[in-house]
């Protein structure tokens, strides 16, 4: 059954980007980003099970999961302390699924919960353990999960929080992840850590009245901005910035020193670094 016969049978539903993540909805794909959504009210038993037949949904949906209900209703979180990965993938059109989510929940060991929100959107909640794994395992994880089933996933990785404050802490990681994406960079992992710096001061950077005054001051071109991220990037090192940039160290001290004659920055400080650095990524 296509779309052109889904609203001639059912023209009560409706087309939308998003899954909507609700009991009462009838979700049915129809593309990887468009789905089909009727409300079950309007639905015999017999058409909601042949529905979900035709179209491959399982009855037993996100809301069933105990996980789902604790993030998006309102089910108390057991004790202990969680972390959750937000999963965002492109799975080709035979992405075998169901064999995909088993491989993960085993590779996860102290994985108590994994679901979809969406067609390409999981959630995978787990518990603090000895065993948890790193960041940089966890993003090799994904990496070969990938390359086994021929997907692309970026993934949040979230911060431990305990029942008290994982579901505020989780709408918060929600939203930066949904930041993270719109950036629409090759960054395959993400963390606090690694975003709350520019994810916090974006606003202050782009409509304060000093720092907008201070940025239209300031011109770089092409070359240093090369600079400055690799600055960033190796935490001011210049000897080891000149070496990836396949510069001269003594070039580069001649463009540090022409910057600081010019600006006043001295971009072998950290404070005048983080400065520029924000300055730039928020042009």
């Amino acid at each position: 059954m296509n779309e052109r016969q889904l609203k001639k049978i059912y023209p009560q539903g409706k087309i939308t980007n998003e899954k909507i993540v609700d009991d009462n909805w009838l979700t049915l794909p129809l593309t990887r980003s468009n789905y089909y959504q009727i409300e079950k009210k309007t639905l015999s038993a017999s058409e909601i099970k042949l529905l979900q037949t035709l179209f491959s949904v399982s009855s037993n949906d996100a809301t069933s999961h105990k996980w789902y209900q604790i993030l998006f209703d309102e089910q108390s979180a057991p004790s202990g302390v969680f972390r959750l990965f937000q999963l965002k993938l492109q799975p080709t059109k035979d992405f075998e699924r169901k064999e995909w989510e088993q491989t993960v929940k085993t590779t996860f060991p102290a994985a108590v919960d994994l679901f979809s929100i969406a067609y390409d959107q999981y959630i995978l909640v787990e518990i603090q353990r000895a065993e948890n794994y790193s960041k940089q395992v966890t993003e090799g994880i994904f990496l070969s999960l990938d390359n086994d089933f021929s997907t692309t996933t970026k993934v949040y990785l979230g911060n431990y929080s305990d029942k008290t404050r994982i579901k505020a802490v989780f709408e918060i990681e929600r939203q930066l992840f949904q930041w993270c994406l719109a950036k629409n960079s090759q960054q395959r992992l993400y963390t606090l850590a690694d975003e709350a710096l520019l994810y916090y001061t974006r606003q202050l950077f782009q409509t304060s009245p000093l720092t907008v005054c201070l940025k239209e001051s300031m011109s770089f071109d092409d070359e240093m901005k090369k600079i400055i991220l690799m600055l960033w990037e190796t935490q001011g090192n210049v000897s080891l910035s000149a070496k990836k940039l396949f510069l001269h160290r003594n070039t580069l001290q001649y463009r540090l020193d022409k910057f600081y004659d010019t600006y006043d920055l001295n971009l072998k400080k950290v404070s005048d670094l983080l400065l520029v650095y924000l300055f730039l990524v928020n042009e």
